[in-house]
């Protein structure tokens, strides 16, 4: 899909916006955005892509990043980390060391995000299929007790193993992925 925005610019403090101004050119836009491969433009007049930090590389290394600092990009808006996560489920992306360790550091301040907007995130997982890698990682990241707490027992958990080959949570990531299918 094609996204059409304005350029423009945010102030934010404490992960809330508080100031949204128009900027004039897609180079100052682009620094405000979340990650490399969202901050790609194309220009219908002169059938040409600008791409001020690298997006199409990531791309064709199939890498998140953050642009700029991860650290300041997650600190402006915490449902980015978990942006991050569904972007690597969906498009079978890594995500690239300096940001994974934001992340992994940041993790916590997810609780910060809105519910809506989690289940917003959540159900886009859901609807493209890749819930089972969102879910991975979620695990992986250690944000599985944010998003979902009560999936946490479920991780380590053996089953009868004369019925079961895994143990719960894999067991349920299987399911998961099946009926993805």
């Amino acid at each position: 899909g094609v996204e059409v925005a304005t350029y423009r610019s945010e102030v934010c403090k404490d992960n809330k916006v508080l100031e949204l101004d128009t900027v004039s050119n897609a180079v100052e836009d682009s620094m405000r955005r979340d990650f490399t491969i969202n901050s790609i433009y194309y220009d219908y007049d002169l059938d040409r892509l600008w791409d001020f930090n690298n997006g199409s590389q990531d791309i064709r290394e199939a890498t998140i990043k953050a642009v700029g600092d991860p650290y300041k990009r997650f600190n402006e808006d915490y449902s980015r980390i978990l942006r991050a996560m569904y972007l690597s489920a969906t498009l079978g992306f890594d995500i690239e060391t300096k940001t994974a360790n934001a992340i992994l550091e940041l993790g916590e301040d997810i609780k910060k995000v809105p519910h809506a907007l989690v289940g917003k995130i959540v159900r886009k997982a859901i609807k493209d299929g890749c819930f089972h890698e969102f879910l991975y990682n979620l695990r992986n990241y250690f944000l599985l007790e944010h998003i979902f707490p009560e999936m946490i027992h479920t991780l380590d958990l053996k089953q009868n193993p004369e019925y079961h080959s895994h143990d719960v949570w894999n067991h349920t990531l299987k399911v998961v992925e099946e009926a993805e299918k």
